[in-house]
């Protein structure tokens, strides 16, 4: 045979079958059974479908796969259950190896709705009711669906496959986490132990609730310094499984409210994921929750404070979505829920906190609209609370990390009112304290902040003239970066960050004339952020940060004299703009510089008509934006095409306004060359 297995799915289940195929082929088999079966693994497993929309049949190919393959696995769902080749993969499979070794999988919908018709009889046209594994949520959930397919593609008991997956990963976890790995890993077999013996059920749920607790608690602390994505999403689905198996009697209000907060650490390493779609899912349904439990007991302090961070989370989706408006809504009713709090223990230094994060989560919607003066108030109120708090505990690394950021928000108050040299006072300020923070550099989150911090800081500098500090700055922030994602590759956050800070080394390298260099960086921060802005396309920052970096690489390809290149980088990126259809101010902001490079390229050719054209579409593009959005390196933009348009009046007049702010670019434009254009902007 020259396959482990078959898998007949819908296309509407791709992410779903690609998965499956993964972990069946990564799957390691336990010592004994990979002994009496003489094998080492599962693998390959055939998924391929690309040519079916234009065949009227099957192709030969996938005929031939299907003969050569052990068994069948037949995704179901509504789509499968309604798919031509579907049903025509299963009649083909039967024909040729008979009934016994095909597996069915429920992705998505309830039986019958989501079973082919082909699954609901056999060969001889007699009616069957499939046995199939459930891998939706309540049901027997991903992991144990999986194990179920792969004990029949094995012919081994499931109930024994299960134990033997349970040891590995309470070894696994011991192995690879130490301390807190098997601190984790016990933790969660118990979990597992309470859950699956019921019968005394109050014994029981009471040991399984006090677990949980832990884990979503004082574990999740522990864990969430270095990093593990994979351990806290395990975390959240084993806790999540518990709660779903009580019955409804079970449900006290203690249940319901663990079950809140473990889908809330589920929605956060969604995000961290970079799956905003799921995150907000989970978000919403733990606002549900509790948003219930509240309306039960308004007197809940703890339920109070669970209705907070569900309203903060939801709030943060829609802000990475640039939906502002709903943002406000949200982060409006966290502060209300955090004012209450304070009302009811106003010595409260926790609650404290909680004020001053939902005045700055009010603070950068305030930004988003342009209203600097509004958000200064609400960073400079937030400020004032976390001074206090951290005068009272000078070495707290979480007070120091609060005020850290608020400092940070003031730096980009200034920065959009360009005020260059105040932006970068603050935000030395921000990076002081965060070096502070992480001296021994082994904590993972605060690395993160520390990174982001020396791109800000090393922003500002090179558009005050400090290119060294800055190239310094951005060569630190690639460096953690690099660690970080070696650490969790998983995490696209960190991918992110590093593909930022690799923009951010291109543009100082062209300052510094190595374009050699340049376009190395250029190069590797689209190799880290195209995949990303591809898996997530609702995700606006992700698209302006690959439009970003599209940008900085044709700029480095015009600079080293490679205009045809460079114009088909510039005219893919103005694509990707074309396709997203938004007005959110940072993608409109790096298509305005798209058009004004595109332009530049276009009266290179010596098509003047088209380099005017393009101009006029860059000067539209930021007249879209509000009117005191005075961040410098749009200020720069719309001072070159103006400029480039003839109106040599706006010209000069945006070109002292940056040399008040603290521009300092002067005399030879080599920043503007490389923040903006590719070429000096006193061509």
């Amino acid at each position: 045979m020259g396959y482990r297995a078959y898998i007949s799915y819908s296309h509407a289940d791709e992410r779903f079958a690609a998965w499956l195929q993964r972990q069946i082929e990564t799957y390691r088999l336990p010592t004994q059974i990979a002994a009496d079966k003489g094998l080492s693994h599962l693998k390959p497993v055939f998924r391929d479908r690309a040519d079916l929309p234009s065949s009227a049949n099957l192709s030969d190919s996938l005929q031939e796969a299907i003969a050569q393959s052990e068994a069948l696995i037949v995704i179901c769902s509504k789509q499968a259950a309604g798919s031509q080749w579907v049903g025509e993969e299963i009649d083909l499979f039967r024909k040729t190896h008979g009934d016994q070794r095909i597996f069915a999988i429920i992705a998505a919908d309830a039986p019958p709705d989501c079973f082919p018709a082909a699954l609901l009889q056999d060969a001889d046209g007699r009616s069957i009711e499939p046995i199939a594994a459930d891998a939706r949520r309540g049901f027997d959930g991903r992991r144990d669906a999986l194990l179920k397919i792969i004990a029949g593609l094995l012919q081994v008991p499931f109930d024994g496959l299960k134990q033997r997956d349970l040891r590995r990963q309470v070894r696994r976890r011991t192995i690879a986490m130490g301390t807190a790995g098997a601190v984790a890993a016990v933790t969660l077999y118990l979990a597992v132990v309470a859950q699956d013996a019921r019968n005394n059920a109050e014994r029981r749920r009471t040991q399984a609730e006090g677990l949980i607790s832990f884990m979503l608690g004082d574990l999740r602390s522990r864990l969430e310094p270095i990093g593990r994505l994979d351990v806290l999403d395990a975390v959240g689905d084993q806790a999540m499984d518990y709660f779903s198996s009580l019955e409804k009697d079970e449900l006290t209000p203690e249940a319901q409210l663990g079950s809140a907060q473990a889908l809330r650490q589920i929605g956060e390493v969604r995000l961290s994921q970079g799956d905003l779609e799921r995150a907000f899912d989970a978000f919403s349904l733990s606002n549900e929750q509790t948003q219930r439990l509240f309306a039960a007991d308004p007197d809940a302090e703890n339920v109070e404070f669970e209705l907070g961070q569900s309203h903060f989370w939801i709030g943060y989706v829609y802000l990475e979505r640039s939906d502002v408006e709903q943002a406000r809504t949200r982060f409006q009713q966290y502060l209300e829920v955090s004012e209450s709090l304070l009302r009811r223990r106003p010595d409260s230094t926790d609650y404290q906190t909680e004020l001053a994060y939902a005045l700055t989560n009010l603070g950068t919607l305030e930004i988003a609209d342009s209203r600097f003066e509004a958000a200064e108030q609400y960073f400079s109120s937030a400020a004032g609370i976390n001074e206090t708090l951290l005068e009272q505990s000078p070495d707290d690394p979480q007070r120091m990390d609060n005020l850290a950021t608020t400092w940070s928000w003031l730096g980009a108050v200034a920065s959009e009112s360009g005020q260059i040299l105040s932006a970068v006072e603050w935000y030395a300020k921000e990076y002081e304290l965060r070096a502070r923070a992480v001296d021994d550099r082994t904590d993972w989150l605060e690395m993160e902040l520390l990174a982001n911090t020396a791109i800000l800081l090393g922003h500002h500098q090179l558009l005050g003239g400090q290119t060294d500090s800055a190239h310094r700055h951005f060569g630190e922030a690639r460096d953690y970066g690099g660690r970080l994602v070696e650490h969790d590759p998983t995490n696209a956050l960190w991918q992110r960050l590093r593909g930022f800070a690799q923009v951010a080394l291109a543009r100082s390298s062209m300052v510094r004339d190595e374009l050699d260099a340049a376009r190395n960086h250029a190069d590797l921060a689209v190799a880290d952020l195209l995949p990303l802005a591809d898996a997530a396309p609702d995700n606006i920052w992700l698209s302006a940060d690959l439009l970003n970096a599209l940008a900085q690489q044709a700029r480095v390809l015009r600079a080293a004299g490679d205009d045809h290149m460079a114009r088909e980088v510039a005219t893919q990126a103005l694509a990707r703009f074309g396709k997203a259809e938004t007005d959110d101010k940072r993608l409109l902001a790096e298509a305005a510089r798209l058009q004004l490079l595109d332009g530049d390229l276009q009266r290179a050719d010596g098509n003047r008509d088209a380099a005017t054209r393009a101009w006029e579409k860059g000067l539209a593009l930021l007249n879209q934006l509000p009117a005191n959005h005075g961040e410098t390196g749009l200020k720069l933009v719309r001072m070159m095409l103006s400029e480039r348009l003839g109106d040599t009046v706006t010209a000069e007049r945006l070109w002292q306004q940056l040399i008040e702010s603290g521009y300092g670019d002067e005399k030879d434009g080599k920043i503007a060359q490389a923040l903006v254009s590719g070429t000096s902007n006193k061509e």
